[in-house]
Protein backbone atom coordinates (compact mmCIF):
# COMPACT_ATOMS: atom_id res chain seq x y z
CA UNK A 1 0.00 0.00 0.00
CA UNK A 2 1.19 3.26 -0.66
CA UNK A 3 0.25 4.76 2.53
CA UNK A 4 3.53 2.24 4.04
CA UNK A 5 6.41 2.91 1.87
CA UNK A 6 9.18 4.38 3.67
CA UNK A 7 12.43 5.78 2.30
CA UNK A 8 15.43 4.77 4.13
CA UNK A 9 18.74 7.03 3.08
CA UNK A 10 22.38 7.68 4.26
CA UNK A 11 24.73 9.72 3.06
CA UNK A 12 25.82 7.27 0.83
CA UNK A 13 22.96 5.85 -0.72
CA UNK A 14 21.56 9.69 -1.43
CA UNK A 15 24.84 10.34 -3.71
CA UNK A 16 24.45 7.40 -5.35
CA UNK A 17 20.37 8.12 -6.78
CA UNK A 18 21.64 11.55 -7.44
CA UNK A 19 24.16 10.30 -9.61
CA UNK A 20 21.84 7.81 -10.91
CA UNK A 21 19.27 10.62 -11.65
CA UNK A 22 21.64 12.79 -13.24
CA UNK A 23 23.08 9.84 -15.84
CA UNK A 24 19.13 9.01 -16.29
CA UNK A 25 18.26 12.81 -17.34
CA UNK A 26 21.39 13.19 -19.46
CA UNK A 27 20.67 10.75 -21.93
CA UNK A 28 16.73 11.78 -22.01
CA UNK A 29 17.65 15.59 -22.65
CA UNK A 30 17.22 14.96 -26.56
CA UNK A 31 13.60 13.09 -26.05
CA UNK A 32 12.37 16.34 -23.87
CA UNK A 33 13.87 19.50 -22.95
CA UNK A 34 12.50 19.40 -19.67
CA UNK A 35 15.30 16.77 -18.25
CA UNK A 36 18.06 19.14 -18.76
CA UNK A 37 16.62 21.03 -16.01
CA UNK A 38 16.42 18.05 -13.98
CA UNK A 39 19.52 17.13 -14.85
CA UNK A 40 21.10 20.18 -13.19
CA UNK A 41 19.53 19.48 -10.15
CA UNK A 42 20.49 15.80 -10.08
CA UNK A 43 24.58 16.61 -10.99
CA UNK A 44 24.74 19.34 -8.29
CA UNK A 45 23.17 17.15 -5.50
CA UNK A 46 25.35 14.25 -6.72
CA UNK A 47 28.72 16.36 -6.69
CA UNK A 48 27.32 17.25 -3.26
CA UNK A 49 26.54 14.27 -1.91
CA UNK A 50 30.02 12.51 -2.98
CA UNK A 51 31.66 15.58 -1.76
CA UNK A 52 30.14 15.17 1.69
CA UNK A 53 30.97 11.37 1.65
CA UNK A 54 34.70 12.09 1.10
CA UNK A 55 35.22 14.47 2.97
CA UNK A 56 32.92 12.65 6.09
CA UNK A 57 35.02 9.33 5.57
CA UNK A 58 38.26 10.23 4.67
CA UNK A 59 38.53 12.94 7.82
CA UNK A 60 37.67 10.36 10.04
CA UNK A 61 35.10 12.54 11.78
CA UNK A 62 31.44 12.41 10.93
CA UNK A 63 31.51 16.06 12.62
CA UNK A 64 33.87 17.94 10.01
CA UNK A 65 30.53 18.42 7.31
CA UNK A 66 28.72 19.98 9.93
CA UNK A 67 29.05 23.57 9.94
CA UNK A 68 29.33 25.38 13.10
CA UNK A 69 28.04 28.76 12.25
CA UNK A 70 24.69 27.89 10.77
CA UNK A 71 24.13 25.00 13.51
CA UNK A 72 24.74 27.49 16.60
CA UNK A 73 27.42 25.27 18.15
CA UNK A 74 30.67 25.86 18.82
CA UNK A 75 33.79 24.12 17.18
CA UNK A 76 35.36 22.45 19.91
CA UNK A 77 32.25 20.35 20.47
CA UNK A 78 32.93 19.40 16.50
CA UNK A 79 36.66 18.11 17.24
CA UNK A 80 37.23 14.01 16.93
CA UNK A 81 36.41 13.19 20.35
CA UNK A 82 34.02 15.47 21.25
CA UNK A 83 31.47 13.96 23.09
CA UNK A 84 28.16 14.12 20.81
CA UNK A 85 24.69 14.89 21.95
CA UNK A 86 21.69 14.01 20.64
CA UNK A 87 20.36 17.70 20.83
CA UNK A 88 23.07 19.10 19.27
CA UNK A 89 22.64 17.05 16.29
CA UNK A 90 19.00 18.22 15.78
CA UNK A 91 20.55 21.35 15.33
CA UNK A 92 23.43 20.16 13.26
CA UNK A 93 22.84 21.74 8.94
CA UNK A 94 25.36 20.72 6.76
CA UNK A 95 28.44 22.92 5.16
CA UNK A 96 28.17 24.38 1.88
CA UNK A 97 28.59 23.13 -1.56
CA UNK A 98 31.09 26.08 -1.67
CA UNK A 99 33.03 24.87 1.92
CA UNK A 100 32.87 21.35 0.53
CA UNK A 101 34.18 21.60 -2.74
CA UNK A 102 37.10 24.17 -0.52
CA UNK A 103 37.45 21.82 2.29
CA UNK A 104 38.07 18.34 -0.19
CA UNK A 105 40.29 20.01 -2.76
CA UNK A 106 42.36 21.26 0.22
CA UNK A 107 42.27 17.75 2.49
CA UNK A 108 45.31 16.04 3.40
CA UNK A 109 43.82 12.75 3.14
CA UNK A 110 42.12 12.90 -0.49
CA UNK A 111 44.60 15.14 -2.47
CA UNK A 112 42.22 15.56 -5.29
CA UNK A 113 44.06 17.82 -7.09
CA UNK A 114 41.19 19.88 -9.60
CA UNK A 115 42.26 22.47 -12.30
CA UNK A 116 41.04 26.15 -10.93
CA UNK A 117 39.64 26.70 -14.33
CA UNK A 118 37.55 23.82 -13.53
CA UNK A 119 36.59 25.19 -10.00
CA UNK A 120 35.31 28.56 -11.55
CA UNK A 121 33.20 26.42 -13.40
CA UNK A 122 31.60 24.46 -11.18
CA UNK A 123 31.12 27.27 -8.57
CA UNK A 124 29.41 29.51 -11.68
CA UNK A 125 27.08 26.27 -12.52
CA UNK A 126 26.33 25.81 -9.00
CA UNK A 127 25.42 29.47 -8.33
CA UNK A 128 23.84 30.41 -11.84
CA UNK A 129 22.59 27.60 -13.15
CA UNK A 130 21.37 25.56 -9.52
CA UNK A 131 20.77 28.21 -8.00
CA UNK A 132 18.70 29.43 -10.15
CA UNK A 133 15.65 26.41 -9.41
CA UNK A 134 16.52 27.00 -5.87
CA UNK A 135 16.10 30.51 -5.38
CA UNK A 136 13.80 31.11 -8.34
CA UNK A 137 12.76 34.58 -9.47
CA UNK A 138 9.29 35.01 -11.48
CA UNK A 139 11.33 36.53 -14.83
CA UNK A 140 11.83 33.94 -18.09
CA UNK A 141 15.31 31.63 -18.32
CA UNK A 142 16.99 30.16 -21.06
CA UNK A 143 18.91 27.08 -20.71
CA UNK A 144 21.32 25.92 -23.22
CA UNK A 145 22.39 22.66 -22.64
CA UNK A 146 26.16 23.81 -24.15
CA UNK A 147 26.29 25.90 -20.95
CA UNK A 148 25.75 22.68 -18.77
CA UNK A 149 27.64 20.27 -20.34
CA UNK A 150 31.30 21.12 -19.42
CA UNK A 151 30.27 21.23 -15.92
CA UNK A 152 28.34 17.93 -16.31
CA UNK A 153 31.81 16.50 -17.26
CA UNK A 154 33.81 18.10 -14.73
CA UNK A 155 31.12 16.94 -12.08
CA UNK A 156 31.32 13.25 -13.40
CA UNK A 157 34.96 13.39 -13.43
CA UNK A 158 35.41 14.59 -9.91
CA UNK A 159 33.00 11.66 -8.79
CA UNK A 160 34.80 9.52 -10.31
CA UNK A 161 38.07 10.88 -8.49
CA UNK A 162 35.97 10.94 -5.18
CA UNK A 163 35.19 6.93 -5.52
CA UNK A 164 38.64 6.07 -6.32
CA UNK A 165 40.97 7.84 -3.75
CA UNK A 166 41.66 4.45 -2.03
CA UNK A 167 40.40 1.91 -4.96
CA UNK A 168 36.63 2.36 -3.39
CA UNK A 169 37.50 0.97 0.30
CA UNK A 170 36.03 3.81 1.80
CA UNK A 171 33.12 4.91 -0.28
CA UNK A 172 32.24 1.07 -0.78
CA UNK A 173 33.10 0.15 2.92
CA UNK A 174 29.42 -1.69 4.49
CA UNK A 175 28.97 -1.48 8.15
CA UNK A 176 27.90 -4.57 8.69
CA UNK A 177 28.36 -8.06 7.51
CA UNK A 178 30.84 -8.67 4.42
CA UNK A 179 31.29 -9.20 0.99
CA UNK A 180 30.71 -6.61 -1.92
CA UNK A 181 28.38 -3.57 -1.52
CA UNK A 182 25.61 -3.62 -3.59
CA UNK A 183 26.12 0.48 -4.22
CA UNK A 184 29.53 -0.25 -6.27
CA UNK A 185 27.57 -2.19 -9.46
CA UNK A 186 25.33 1.06 -9.56
CA UNK A 187 28.27 3.22 -9.47
CA UNK A 188 29.86 1.82 -11.61
CA UNK A 189 27.05 1.48 -14.21
CA UNK A 190 26.12 5.32 -13.98
CA UNK A 191 29.66 6.38 -14.34
CA UNK A 192 30.20 3.99 -17.91
CA UNK A 193 26.68 5.59 -18.94
CA UNK A 194 27.89 9.21 -18.07
CA UNK A 195 31.64 8.51 -19.51
CA UNK A 196 29.73 7.82 -22.55
CA UNK A 197 26.67 9.99 -23.02
CA UNK A 198 29.05 13.51 -22.07
CA UNK A 199 31.87 12.25 -24.31
CA UNK A 200 34.28 11.92 -21.52
CA UNK A 201 37.54 10.66 -21.57
CA UNK A 202 39.30 8.22 -19.51
CA UNK A 203 37.48 5.28 -17.70
CA UNK A 204 35.54 4.84 -15.06
CA UNK A 205 36.72 4.30 -11.96
CA UNK A 206 40.19 4.17 -12.73
CA UNK A 207 42.40 6.35 -9.91
CA UNK A 208 44.21 7.74 -13.61
CA UNK A 209 41.82 10.69 -14.38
Amino acid sequence: MLHDICLSVDERSNAVDSLEKFCEFVEKIEEDEWNLKWAIIAADNALYGFMICAINYYSCNPKSVVDPRRSGVSKESLKVGAPISILDINEWKMISFEDALKEMIQSPYLRILIDEKDKQQLLIFHRNLRGQFEHFVPIGLDLYYRAAEGPFKIITKLINKIVCVDGGRSFFAIHTGFGPSPLEPRVRAALEKLYCSLGVEGKPLSKDQ
